[in-house]
């Protein structure tokens, strides 16, 4: 066989090895990957959305708190640690082997009680000791039945009843609330003390709270401020309601923040009050018409609420509340209205 001969019998293999292959992609595609190409509708799934930002809250403190020994002696029992929890009715300090107990008054211990005193200060007492499971129904007037029922309580935390002549001043302690944070503990076991020493730190009054900052672009409705384990109310200008900021004080989060040093910011999140149900559905399906926005979904027009952005997607809901999304054209044509 001539040369020329092999020549042309390779040229000829050549075009029917590409004409082949001109032929294998020119094949119909299976079934499901035509209709992945052809298919202009995602299908979206609802999720929950609360909106949380990340914030800092800036409060005023007023002056400091602490628990002051009543009396002066050596600290014999100190049940004390930053964090905990000091209650009334309990009694975490003794002093010269005798219990110091805990009480919640609204007016401040400030003279011995007994059979025959009288006050507002008598009915303080009373009142919390009734609080406190006392079978007894709130007076002003300092009776021997009153004295039975602290007695009674002194017993529960340990000590002597018939020792107990009243509520003596050197005996007993006066705590603002009736649970609080202990934010430090400076006296330990053995500790000599002089009357009025501190004998624990409590957190300081919080005269007023609010956020540092407000987030931009935040979704519509109510917020709350979420702080630990606490939820708050909060304004449109994002200040926190009078009558929770004792309980903000109390959060771990605030004691640890107000008592480092130096002072760290308190941080929170900041939350819709009630979460929404969202749909994700990229930017492209989103149409922008007459101050309006809106998606196709299974062929019909829904108008939505674009509430957030993230990872190239967007966060929409159905403006009438009333209505899901289940299959959103990606492509919307031309021209659409958003009505």
């Amino acid at each position: 066989m001539s040369r020329s001969m092999v020549a042309v019998g390779l040229v000829v293999a050549a075009c029917v090895g590409a004409a082949a292959g001109i032929a294998a992609v020119s094949l119909p595609l299976p079934e499901p990957l035509a209709e992945a190409e052809v298919n202009e509708y995602l299908q979206v799934v609802s999720s929950e959305f609360a909106d949380v930002r990340d914030v800092e809250v800036r409060v005023i403190e007023g002056p400091e708190r602490s628990l002051l020994a009543p009396a002066g002696g050596v600290v014999t029992t100190a049940e004390c640690e930053p964090g905990g929890v000091f209650t009334s009715g309990t009694a975490p300090f003794w002093i010269d082997g005798e219990p110091v107990v805990l009480l919640a008054t609204d007016v401040p211990l400030w003279r011995d009680l007994a059979p025959g005193s009288k006050g507002p200060d008598v009915l303080s007492v009373q009142e919390e000791l009734a609080r406190l499971g006392g079978d007894l129904v709130p007076g002003d007037s300092f009776t021997t039945y009153t004295r039975s029922i602290y007695r009674d309580l002194v017993a529960e935390v340990g000590g002597i009843a018939k020792n107990v002549y009243g509520v003596e001043l050197a005996r007993s302690a006066w705590l603002p609330e009736a649970e609080m944070l202990v934010t430090a503990c400076p006296i330990g076991v053995g500790t000599p003390v002089a009357a009025g020493e501190v004998l624990a730190e409590l957190p300081s009054v919080v005269t007023g709270a609010r956020l540092s900052l407000i987030p931009e672009n935040l979704a519509p409705g109510e917020r709350v401020l979420l702080v630990d384990d606490e939820a708050f109310t909060i304004s449109e200008a994002g200040e926190i309601a009078v009558e929770d900021l004792d309980r903000l004080a109390a959060t771990p989060t605030f004691v640890y923040a107000t008592s480092a040093t130096p002072a760290i910011p308190i941080m929170g999140r900041l939350a819709l009050a009630e979460p929404v149900v969202i749909f994700p559905v990229p930017p492209r399906a989103i149409v922008e018409s007459g101050g309006a926005a809106c998606v196709v979904d299974g062929g019909v027009t829904v108008v939505v609420d674009v509430l957030a952005s993230q990872l190239g997607e967007a966060y929409v809901r159905a403006a009438d509340p009333g209505v899901s999304l289940s299959s959103v054209a990606l492509n919307p044509e031309a021209g659409l209205e958003c009505r």
